[in-house]
């Protein structure tokens, strides 16, 4: 993105009115990241727990995070999206512990 086209984004009231009410909560923001891929020679992260995007608060806090694809993702052809681990099965917890 350029020219803070990211903030505009995240600033446009109907962005902010839109994400508030799918989290039915008062919410504030932190931080951003971007990352670009280039084509055909990166596939991405691998397995991660996102301890740094949510490094400002408590385990315990609600915390939320919004990916928005800056390209059309052909889930089909790709496999894009994102695949969740259930806390059930495999809990990050000890990542955050002391």
């Amino acid at each position: 993105m350029e020219n803070n086209e990211d903030i505009e984004i995240i600033q446009h009231p109907l962005f902010q009115s839109t994400f508030a009410k799918l989290c039915e909560c008062s919410l504030f923001y932190t931080q951003h990241m971007a990352y670009e891929i280039e084509k055909n020679t990166n596939s991405g992260f691998e397995w991660h727990a996102d301890m740094l995007s949510f490094a400002c608060q408590q385990l315990e806090d609600f915390g939320c995070t919004l990916w928005i694809p800056l390209t059309k993702i052909d889930t089909n052809a790709q496999a894009g999206g994102m695949s969740y681990v259930s806390k059930e099965k495999f809990s990050g917890r000890f990542l955050t512990m002391h």
